[in-house]
Parts: C-alpha cells; sequence; structure tokens
C-alpha cells in the first residue's frame, strides 16, 4: 500500500482514521431502535436501506463524556458479515497519505487508544490515529468501555500522549508527503 487513503472523522477534539475501503457509507445520525440488554456502547440498530446495523456510540466505547447535541455522523462498516454504523461527532475529508509517515502505535499511548489503533501519523499541529477497525469491532461484545479510569482521565491522557508525540516530532511540524483530497 503506497498511499494509504483515511476516511478521517472526529471525537471531540481528536482526529481519527479509517482505511477508506472498509468504509461502505457515511450518513447522517438517524432514528436508532433500542435494544434491550445490549452491550456497553451499543446504542440500537438502524435500518440501512433494509439491511439493520448495529448502532455503536464510539464516544461511550473510548470512555468519552456523550455529547448531547444531537449532532454526528454516523460510518458504516462491514465486520465478519454483519453491518455497524459508528457513531461519531463529524466526518472530514479523505486524506491521501504517505506510507513513509506512518507510525506505530506509541507504548506511551493510553491503553484504551492502543488496544484499537494500528498506528498514528503526525499531522501538521495534530495527530491522526488510524482505527484498526475488526478488533475494534470485537470489542462491541465486551459489555464495558475500553479499559480506562473515568471520562476526564481518558481526555487528559490522550491529550498529554499526543502533546508528548507531538513534541517529539521537532518544531518543524510533519505531515510531508500528504494532502487532502
Amino acid at each position: 500500500m503506497d498511499t494509504p487513503e483515511l476516511v478521517t472523522f472526529t471525537l471531540g477534539p481528536q482526529l481519527f482514521g479509517i482505511p477508506v475501503l472498509q468504509v461502505r457509507d457515511v450518513l447522517p445520525l438517524q432514528k436508532i431502535a433500542v435494544i434491550p440488554c445490549a452491550p456497553a456502547g451499543v446504542c440500537g440498530a438502524v435500518n440501512l436501506r433494509g439491511r439493520i446495523a448495529t448502532a455503536i456510540s464510539l464516544r461511550h466505547k473510548f470512555g468519552l463524556i456523550s455529547s448531547e447535541d444531537g449532532q454526528g455522523m454516523f460510518i458504516v462498516v462491514e465486520h465478519k458479515g454483519e453491518l455497524y454504523s459508528l457513531m461519531v461527532d463529524s466526518v472530514g475529508d479523505v486524506m491521501h497519505l504517505s506510507v513513509e509517515d506512518f507510525e506505530p502505535t506509541p507504548v506511551n499511548l493510553d491503553p484504551l487508544w492502543q488496544g484499537t489503533a494500528c498506528g498514528l501519523f503526525r499531522l501538521e499541529g495534530r495527530l491522526l490515529v488510524v482505527l484498526d477497525v475488526p478488533r475494534l469491532l470485537d470489542l462491541v461484545h465486551t459489555s464495558s468501555p475500553l479499559p480506562s479510569t473515568s471520562a476526564k482521565a481518558t481526555a487528559d491522557a490522550f491529550s498529554a500522549a499526543t502533546r508528548r508525540n507531538l513534541g517529539e516530532a521537532g518544531s518543524g511540524g510533519a505531515g510531508g508527503g500528504h494532502h487532502q483530497a
């Protein structure tokens, strides 16, 4: 893979990416039918053109405080023959990045993020965390958010790790070799 293409999205201030070939669709939030006794983070089910998809709150799975503004988007992915609608705050551009700029997940990244990230890209002024969608969806059936102490601790730890990682990049910034489509 010479030029990874990632669909970008945000959860709070953090930028994430999912390989474009894993994304089936991007949709505005839709009516969610609640599923009784569903695992934590599973909000319910949505009807996508006649197919039922499991709606998953990534904010909840990552231990972040829920957004009460009713805004957001679904990123639809398929895993093991099932559709999943990942609820995110916003969806950005498809980014074409140089494989030379890809870095493995840092060991100092909070375990919450390490378990679902396959690496990252340093962009100008921020990190783009690349999600490992199959690993994330395998964790959907766990009954709690990914391991963390609290939503605030999670946000603080990720911000601190981001600052450390960006600080290691030097003052010249990074991101050479990427452009947005």
